[in-house]
């Protein structure tokens, strides 16, 4: 049997490695979570006026598996998805979704507003709103002409 060689899986250990790496040298005194991770979760964050949005890939995973905290200005992403069991013993794989440990970090700009941030799970999407604090708002600032 011919199979064509997908780099995609490669690719995304490669990034997660790297990142992990990275994670760890930037963070020496902290949590060691992100070396042990097996896998890294896809992320797209949004800015708005008001508040960041953040979105995780997380297909399979329940949301009491899934923790979010915050320390330091820090937002942590964590968990773990399990390898899924097939009843049929006898089937043939081919699996590609990562399973094991999950970790990301990210640094929040200093215009977060550490009090308010939300957190829902939905389709497989981890939601994360982030408010912005009100003084961080952009506004617009009229011009006055002195006479």
């Amino acid at each position: 049997m011919i199979q064509r060689y997908d780099l995609h899986p490669v690719i995304n250990r490669l990034h997660s490695q790297m990142n992990d790496i990275l994670e760890s040298a930037l963070h020496e005194d902290r949590d060691t979570s992100a070396a042990t991770a097996e896998w890294t979760p896809l992320v797209d964050i949004l800015e708005y006026d008001d508040r960041f949005e953040l979105y995780a890939d997380m297909p399979g995973i329940a949301a009491n598996a899934i923790e979010v905290g915050l320390d330091k200005n820090v937002l942590t992403v964590s968990g773990e998805r399990t390898k899924y069991v097939s009843d049929n013993d006898n089937s043939r794989s081919k699996l590609e979704r990562p399973v094991g440990r999950f970790h990301r970090q990210f640094v929040l700009p200093n215009v977060a507003d550490s009090e308010d941030i939300s957190a829902s799970n939905h389709d497989g999407v981890l939601q994360i709103i982030i408010k912005k604090k009100d003084q961080a708002k952009a506004r617009k600032i009229e011009v006055l002409s002195k006479h």
